[in-house]
């Protein structure tokens, strides 16, 4: 095995390691932010009963607390009021609040039917990012995702962005060419 074959295989090898690495980074990731927050914003919105949305919305909002997503920006670089965590924190607020009011009505009112309605399908999906139909899909989700992801480290915030993805896809394919270079020169 020459000089030229060893360079190739070895740069072939190291790519393809930090390919795995940043994949399973990406993965497991996305999985802790899905069980320890995304996923109460997720299940108020499949929810039918107001009480049980209720609950999922103050376990996210508890959760965006705790995990300290009321305040800073969700990226280095776009540090605007949409990107503002605060500011999409105040949405949750004014969500739970709404729940709140609406949960002292009374249900068989007219008023009831038409609040819980608006908290279904709008209020929630624009949090949730699940929205569909005209007007603009917040997504605040999202946000708060990137905020996540902005606060363990740059790093992070970059494999998590399109980017990131963008990078492993290439650092793939020079891998894969580097490993087949290394075999034509064996």
């Amino acid at each position: 095995m020459d000089t030229t074959n060893k360079v190739f295989l070895g740069i072939g090898l190291i790519l393809l390691l930090l390919t795995i690495i940043g994949g399973a980074s990406l993965w497991i990731n996305r999985l802790t932010w899905d069980n320890e927050v995304g996923s109460y914003i997720d299940l108020a919105d499949k929810s039918s009963n107001l009480q049980v949305k209720y609950e999922y919305v103050l376990k996210y909002r508890t959760a965006l607390y705790e995990h300290r997503l009321t305040e800073g920006y969700s990226n280095p670089i776009w540090q605007t009021p949409t990107e503002d965590l605060n500011e999409n924190f105040k949405a949750v607020e004014s969500l739970v609040s709404r729940m709140d009011d609406i949960r002292a009505l009374d249900v068989n009112s007219a008023e009831y039917q038409w609040a819980l309605s608006q908290v279904t399908e709008e209020e929630i999906p624009h949090i949730a990012g699940t929205c569909s139909g005209e007007g603009h899909c917040g997504n605040y989700d999202n946000i708060f995702y990137n905020g996540w992801n902005y606060q363990k480290g740059g790093l992070n915030w970059f494999w998590q962005s399109g980017w990131g993805f963008v990078i492993l896809i290439i650092m793939t394919i020079f891998s894969i060419i580097m490993l087949i270079a290394s075999a034509v020169y064996y």
